[in-house]
């Protein structure tokens, strides 16, 4: 009678339902209600169609694998959670993550600093393609074209309101997107009940690589985004593969899109393709991975079309030889699972050991291995643990390797645990289970949440702002050559338009010209394509910016190291930014003059005449003179500028304006022996006594000068460093 009574109470409470015969808890099509029997425990998860894995006549189906019409069961009750609860979870999810992202970016220089290499090269892609400066054809880019696509609105902006401006809201739409990554995620698990939604949600919200990646313009937090929401069109909320023609091709287009931000998409393609195929079955007529596949080839071809046809084989060099043939980075294999299990590499006390990684993954293997056997598995299941498989090889065996790249593989990690927890948990069905469980959680969050917030403090460690100051320094309007577009964007100084040198990627337009070997690993050998590059850029550039005295990614062959020291005088230096004023011709060392008004007189004069002995020693005498006479205008006090000064007229043949500059020099510091001596070389054809007496002096103030030494007029003062080391 209670058996009549709950199937009666069940019939009126589904015809109030909409039919979801998709559902793994559907009951079995066809069947008359007075056969219905009591749920029993089902082997799958019987969707309850003919020819559905699961229905009738399939194997694991309520009639058996032979169809004989065996006993019918029935799925497990649904482990889908309301609406209003898994907007609430998700909801809470993503605020702790906005939470600690709010933190991190009101840290000093978080958002307006320079604080990675990344987001200087996809923001300045964007603001060439603006200019109409297009990559691939124009410069190297080593990424597909979908995130400087993306931020065009931005660099757009950028070109109303400033660079600066356009960099902050790169950095906030990036965050917004990560938080957005915690948010999908959450949702998507809750096909598999309110706890694994929870797990799943703080899992994602405390993994440090999320603030990582998403410190700044990054493409990981993109691609993941896309991700998910192509998993969230593609999957019912009980975890089966949607039906929808319009969701699936949803699905696809966003798989489409995240494949053009980065290549590494491919892999959830793949194993949404493959789970959508295994849950269908063979079915007639009904392809769902074709129009996922259709429309994921629209998706990337949208963005790349364009590109593809303006510079094919440029784009198909720097995209895939450049990446499949670069050179190993080195980091261990160890250090690369650490990263992606959120326990290792960071700056906080979340260092674990290898051993520690290993057995962790190791765990979670043994679990899906245990949980997917037990069956009830999925079509959102099978996307899980193929992503997760894939995502982590991927990582694993990749021959580059950067901190971040451990996110994409985290992220999915992060869901296929929070899907076994939240099955585990509804398995095992006690209340005494879930309250211990709640209380791990909120034990873990208390826990975990501080060295999160550590591991955001140590990204940002480094963070300088020298924008301020570059902009203070260099003239608008002005091109400039940097080895870090970042740097640059934040003084609202980076030239987009083609007049200006073309390197918006230095690191990548390297790899692309030696993919086995970067800058690091080449620099005694650069490549010649590359060297030539920086030589025509620092001969149309105005400005020279460096993170560093000599930077890594500038190719220093003689030939680019002689024009560098000849042509280019330091006129400000902060952490991170060394800025090179550009003198060309003599007329401009009036601007040199102008740029270094701020600086003390002697140290101005000290760089001034460091040029023009890299200049008279290129032979570039009429530089070097115009130099000396700048150095001696700035400080008078100097006797060096007047001595090398009297170097390039001796060379010259010019003695009277020659023995002028050494006896001023000589009126300034009476005990510089190398003027003296060069002054007994200028009398030694007309006047041997008068020759005699400076040789003495000068011997007497440096022993090592004497008449049998080599011409020290003749070789310049770079021959013997006086001039540099007299200051």
């Amino acid at each position: 009678m209670n058996l009549n009574l709950s199937l009666r109470l069940n019939e009126a409470f589904s015809a109030l339902l909409p039919p979801q015969t998709d559902s793994p808890e559907a009951e079995p099509v066809g069947v008359p209600p007075a056969s219905r029997r009591a749920p029993e425990p089902a082997t799958s998860d019987g969707h309850g169609e003919p020819g559905e894995p699961g229905g009738p006549g399939e194997p694991g189906g309520p009639e058996g694998p032979s169809g004989s019409g065996g006993p019918v069961k029935y799925a497990e009750p649904s482990a889908a959670v309301s609406p209003r609860t898994a907007l609430t979870v998700a909801g809470g999810a993503a605020a702790l993550s906005a939470a600690l992202y709010v933190y991190m970016l009101s840290l000093p220089k978080a958002l307006t600093g320079a604080h990675g290499y990344d987001d200087g090269v996809f923001l300045a892609a964007a603001l060439r393609l603006v200019h109409g400066v297009l990559p691939y054809r124009d410069f190297t880019f080593l990424h597909p074209p979908g995130l400087p696509l993306l931020m065009t609105p931005v660099a757009v902006i950028g070109t109303v309101v400033g660079q600066p401006a356009a960099l902050v809201i790169a950095r906030l739409l990036t965050a917004l997107a990560s938080v957005g990554v915690v948010a999908s995620g959450t949702l998507l698990a809750r096909s598999r009940g309110r706890t694994a939604m929870i797990v799943t949600g703080l899992l994602l919200a405390c993994f440090p690589l999320t603030y990582l990646a998403g410190q700044s313009l990054t493409l990981e937090p993109w691609t993941a985004l896309c991700c998910l929401i192509g998993a969230l069109a593609a999957f019912e909320s009980d975890g089966t593969a949607t039906r929808s023609p319009r969701r699936l091709r949803l699905a696809g287009f966003a798989l489409g899109i995240a494949c053009t931000i980065k290549l590494w998409a491919l892999l959830p393609a793949v194993a949404l393709l493959f789970a959508v195929r295994v849950s269908r079955g063979r079915r007639r007529g009904d392809r769902p991975e074709r129009r996922i596949g259709a429309a994921l080839l629209v998706g990337a071809a949208v963005p790349l079309l364009p590109f593809l046809l303006l510079a094919p084989g440029r784009l198909f060099h720097d995209v895939i030889t450049t990446q499949v043939m670069r050179g190993s980075s080195g980091t261990p294999v160890g250090e690369r699972l650490r990263l992606i299990v959120g326990l290792g590499g960071g700056p906080s006390g979340l260092h674990v050991s290898t051993g520690v990684a290993v057995g962790l993954l190791l765990a979670v293997v043994v679990a899906a291995g245990a949980v997917y056997r037990a069956g009830r598995n999925n079509a959102q299941d099978w996307f899980l643990l193929a992503s997760t498989a894939l995502m982590v090889a991927a990582v694993c065996f990749s021959s580059s390797f950067y901190a971040h790249y451990g996110y994409l593989p985290g992220v999915f990690l992060g869901l296929l645990v929070g899907a076994l927890v939240g099955r585990t948990v509804r398995r095992v069905g006690s209340e005494l289970v879930r309250g211990g469980g709640t209380a791990a959680l909120a034990i873990t969050v208390v826990l975990v949440v501080p060295q999160v917030g550590a591991s955001v403090r140590g990204y940002l460690g480094g963070a300088t702002d020298p924008g301020p100051r570059l902009a203070a320094a260099i003239k608008p309007g002005s091109c400039v050559l940097s080895d870090d577009p970042a740097r640059l964007i934040t003084a609202d100084r980076f030239g987009a338009g083609s007049a200006c040198p073309i390197l918006v990627d230095p690191f990548g337009s390297w790899l692309a010209a030696d993919p086995a070997h970067g800058p690091a690993q080449s620099d005694s050998n650069p490549p010649e394509a590359i060297a030539r590059t920086w030589l025509e850029g620092m001969q149309r550039a105005d400005y020279l910016l460096q993170v560093a005295e000599r930077s890594t990614f500038v190719p220093w062959t003689p030939e680019v190291t002689d024009y560098f020291e000849s042509h280019y005088v330091l006129i400000d230096n902060s952490p991170g930014a060394f800025l090179y004023f550009h003198v060309a011709q003599p007329a401009q060392l009036a601007g040199a003059r102008d740029a270094l008004k701020n600086l003390p007189a002697h140290v101005a004069a000290e760089r001034l005449v460091y040029l023009g002995i890299a200049a008279q020693r290129g032979n570039a005498t009429e530089l070097a003179a115009a130099a000396y006479r700048t150095a001696a205008g700035i400080d008078p006090a100097d006797p060096f500028p007047h001595y090398d000064l009297g170097t390039v007229h001796q060379a010259a043949g010019r003695a009277d304006a020659a023995a002028a500059e050494y006896h001023e020099a000589l009126r300034l510091d009476p005990k510089m022996a190398k003027a003296l001596y060069n002054l007994g070389k200028l009398a030694e054809p007309t006047d041997r006594t008068a020759a005699a007496q400076y040789y003495a002096q000068a011997q007497q103030l440096d022993p090592s000068l004497g008449r049998a030494l080599p011409d020290q007029a003749t070789q310049g003062a770079p021959g013997t460093g006086q001039s540099q080391t007299g200051h």
